[in-house]
């Protein structure tokens, strides 16, 4: 029975009126022993010493009357209470599972329920409580301050010698522990061969190095003195355009959460070479058990350890070193293989160390580890034998791990020492190497690709390590990266969350950064990062500021000896920047920046960009409202750059800025926004028209949307020249040759002049134009001929309705009565004959017809 309902059950058995007042004649008796309770139950009063406790009177026999309290509450004294709910830890089964069936010679009181006033009370501090961790959580970090005293170097504890060997009195030295890698000798401290396990960490984050470094080889941080760079570009009002309103609106940034919160997802570890060839191990024979005492083989293998320990100091590589090293191993083994009783546990600790450094320098890194890791596991947390252990163990899988001790396909290793430095947090073993430690994890992790869990070991570097601007350097970057890589394999969950991370630590970062030095290459990267996300959230000053700068990622590319293509990448951010805010000499300049970076071979990326800040410029117009003027001129300002023929645009460009311009004038309303629109578009089209790229056909699609935009823009002369230009050349061109008498025929209607009129009738012989009369009389022919009736049906009497209107338009202009006489009866005459012959052809055209027969009639 668990203990709830244990005590459950007997606070119901020891309640009034449950089993102190049933009848006893009621339960039969039974002489079959529960197999899991005892068979009777007497309730013993309690002592102290040889004085008994006093005993509490039930609630029935009590004077104070129970109407108060309501049907169903059991009373309960506070002793019995918490008698029922004690819970023993080392002892569960002392507390008694009486069941309710069971009654009890000695009747105890119930428990006393609580009433809604208290209720309310209890719920009101939880809710008080509640709200104060919420409150507490959501407080704003600040930076601790650092503290600049580096901690103290590791120390381990020595192979204690064997009892017949220690001289009496002796103190063992907390530093007299051989470490691995080169050995000293017994009486060596273990800071002197430190360095053989852990080297060196480099001096920025993210550039290569996955080695440790000694606590007091790694600078102090410096005092953070300045923040992000201040932009040098105040560009003046009339060469900054105001940001469309959907640049002015910046996406808004969530808050960045625990970094832990954030999943990472499965990848396999990126390949790469190992750093360092794998070391031979050393053969090892099977172990062997010892049929001596525990002293006896202690003694001798510490006298082989001293051997070895000699020897390895003057000739590592030689065989009877070797030979030594297996010695120990068989000997120190046999150490451990012996009962518990013969052996202490400190002595057990110290043996399993000395066995992970001896499994070290054989090349069992494995073996290493585990032996270490009991000992950091199991051993005092403050003694200096646990740190020394952490340390072997650390440095046994980071060799393991840089050699592709099991492949270079796993992260096996990576995952232990990152437990390993949890577990140096959580035992509270003050291992003065715990942030190196830690940030060469995180290199590990960011060198194989797994940038999340690289940054999620980053940030738990303290602020008051000499570390920490590193580390947050580093997180921001991995962050980022991270959220890239998400963002190219399609993944959306939490995407926002890991840039917010990434913000955040780069931002930090940059503060901590020294005013009064140059910037470093990974600082840098950093401000570039940061600079990305402020433009992926809307906010291009910060970017140009991160970028452009006094202190700004170009500016201090040449001091840092950075890569081309990085500047070049930091360019092209730039130029986004300045074109999201719309500054026109800022995307002038970095444009020219970008032009000498890429050369002649360079011509249509730069193209390309200056297309898109175009095509932005134009997404961002508000399409409810016109094109005024002063959109207008900064469209143009920007083309002026992008057709300079300087640059020898390519022809795909230019009829993109005539489709453009085209647009802008179906979205303007002032008569001078429409007109510049229309220049502008038949300039570029004269010069398309003019390239070398274009074959005929496409030349002469260009000149008839020169002939639509002329027409559309009320310029008949410049409309029927290039209509002329087109018609010398193929007068055949029955369709052009409609159009030209069409304008011919609204000239004409506009002047009111009977010349027109018959110049739209007889056309214009020296620019290839028909007129409607040599019109009629060609599609007539045509027509005839065609062995489709419908060919060219409509287009003959499109053309004959239009002689003749026009004819009877000219007979109202003239003020001749016989040519108005003889033009009336030509047209009645031909009306009737189009009439008689097409009348089964088309009722729509003869109704026409018929109404221009009605109009001579309504004439004369």
């Amino acid at each position: 029975m668990t203990d709830s309902q244990s005590w459950r059950s007997r606070a119901k058995a020891l309640s009034p009126g449950s089993a102190s007042n049933k009848p006893a004649s009621n339960k039969p008796a039974s002489n079959k022993p529960a197999p899991n309770k005892p068979a009777s139950k007497q309730a013993a009063p309690a002592t102290v010493g040889d004085t008994e406790a006093p005993t509490v009177e039930p609630a029935s026999k009590r004077d104070t009357p129970q109407r108060d309290a309501p049907d169903g509450w059991q009373s309960l004294d506070a002793a019995t209470a918490m008698q029922l709910l004690s819970v023993q830890a080392d002892n569960p089964s002392d507390v008694a599972d009486a069941d309710a069936d069971l009654t009890d010679e000695t009747p105890r009181p119930g428990r006393r329920r609580l009433s809604w006033v208290e209720w309310i009370g209890i719920v009101a501090l939880l809710g008080l409580l509640i709200a104060t961790v919420l409150l507490y959580l959501q407080r704003p970090q600040t930076p601790m301050p650092m503290d600049p005293t580096p901690a103290a170097a590791p120390s381990a504890s020595r192979v204690l010698p064997p009892p017949s060997l220690t001289a009496p009195g002796r103190s063992v030295a907390a530093n007299d522990s051989p470490r691995p890698g080169t050995r000293p000798a017994t009486d060596q401290p273990l800071g002197a061969s430190a360095n053989a396990i852990a080297e060196t960490v480099l001096s920025d984050a993210g550039d290569g190095s996955f080695a440790l470094q000694p606590s007091d080889g790694v600078p102090a941080p410096k005092k953070p003195d300045g923040k992000g760079a201040d932009s040098s570009r105040n560009p003046s009002p009339s060469t900054k355009a105001a940001p469309p309103e959907s640049a002015k609106r910046r996406r808004p940034a969530p808050r960045a959460p625990d970094p832990s919160s954030i999943v990472p997802v499965q990848r396999k570890p990126v390949e790469h070479a190992a750093e360092k060839p794998m070391r031979e191990s050393v053969p090892l024979p099977p172990r062997s058990p010892a049929f001596v005492s525990f002293d006896r083989v202690y003694a001798v293998a510490f006298e082989k350890h001293q051997a070895y320990s000699a020897e390895k100091a003057s000739n590592p590589a030689s065989e009877s070193a070797k030979a030594l090293l297996v010695e120990c191993v068989t000997l120190f083994e046999q150490c451990l293989g012996r009962p518990k009783s013969e052996s202490t546990p400190e002595q057990r600790f110290q043996i399993a160390s000395t066995l992970a450094m001896l499994y070290l320098d054989a090349g069992h890194l494995y073996h290493a580890a585990v032996y270490g890791g009991f000992v950091t596991r199991l051993a005092d947390p403050g003694q200096p034998i646990t740190q020394a252990a952490a340390t072997l163990t650390f440095a046994a899988l980071q060799e393991a791990h840089q050699v592709h001790y099991t492949g270079a396909d796993r992260s096996g290793d990576l995952h232990q020492l990152e437990k390993l430095c949890d577990l140096i947090v959580r035992r509270g073993i003050k291992h003065p190497q715990l942030d190196t430690m830690r940030f060469a994890t995180a290199q590990l992790y960011e060198r194989d690709g797994f940038h999340l869990t690289a940054a999620q070991n980053y940030v738990q570097i303290p602020n008051r390590s000499p570390l920490y601007a590193k580390a947050q350097l580093a997180a921001g970057r991995q962050f980022w990266a991270e959220a890239n890589r998400r963002e190219r394999d399609g993944i959306k969950n939490q995407h926002d969350a890991i840039v917010s991370c990434a913000a955040k630590y780069l931002r930090t970062a940059i503060e901590l950064a020294d005013a009064d030095q140059t910037p470093t290459s990974p600082q840098l990267a950093g401000m570039f990062s940061l600079a990305e996300i402020s433009l992926l959230r809307g906010d291009p000053q910060q970017a140009i500021e991160l970028l452009d700068g006094d202190r700004g990622v170009i500016r201090q590319a040449k001091k840092a000896k950075l890569s081309d293509a990085f500047v070049t990448a930091a360019q092209e951010c730039l130029f986004q920047s300045y074109s999201q805010s719309a500054d026109l000499q800022g995307i002038q300049a970095s444009l020219a920046a970008l032009s000498k970076r890429y050369g002649a071979s360079g011509r249509d990326r730069i193209a390309g960009l200056q297309t898109k800040v175009a095509k932005d410029y134009l997404a961002d117009l508000d399409p409810d409202q016109p094109v005024s003027m002063e959109q207008a001129r900064q469209f143009d300002a920007l083309l002026e750059t992008i057709l300079d023929p300087k640059r020898n645009p390519s022809v795909g460009v230019i009829l993109w800025a005539v489709q453009a311009w085209s647009d802008l004038e179906t979205r303007a309303e002032d008569p001078r926004v429409r007109t510049l629109c229309r220049s502008r578009s038949d300039q570029l089209l004269q010069k398309a028209a003019d390239s070398k790229e274009l074959s005929e056909a496409e030349k002469m699609a260009l000149r008839l949307k020169r002939i639509d935009l002329a027409q559309r823009s009320g310029d008949a002369t410049q409309a029927l020249t290039l209509l002329s230009e087109i018609l010398r050349q193929s007068p055949a061109a029955i369709d052009l040759q409609i159009k030209a008498a069409e304008m011919l025929l609204a000239d004409a209607q506009a002047t009111g002049d009977a010349g027109r009129f018959a110049e739209a009738v007889g056309g214009r012989g020296d620019d290839g134009i028909w007129g409607w009369a040599k019109l009629t009389t060609n599609l007539a022919r045509m027509h005839f001929d065609s062995d489709d009736k419908t060919r060219y049906l409509d287009r003959l009497l499109l053309a004959g309705f239009h002689l003749n209107e026009t004819r009877i338009l000219q007979a109202r202009a003239t003020t001749s009565p016989d040519e108005r006489r003889r033009l009336l009866d030509d047209s009645k005459r031909h009306l009737r004959q189009l009439i008689a012959t097409f009348a089964h052809s088309s009722d729509k055209w003869t109704t026409k017809l018929q109404t221009l027969e009605a109009m001579i009639d309504g004439f004369e």
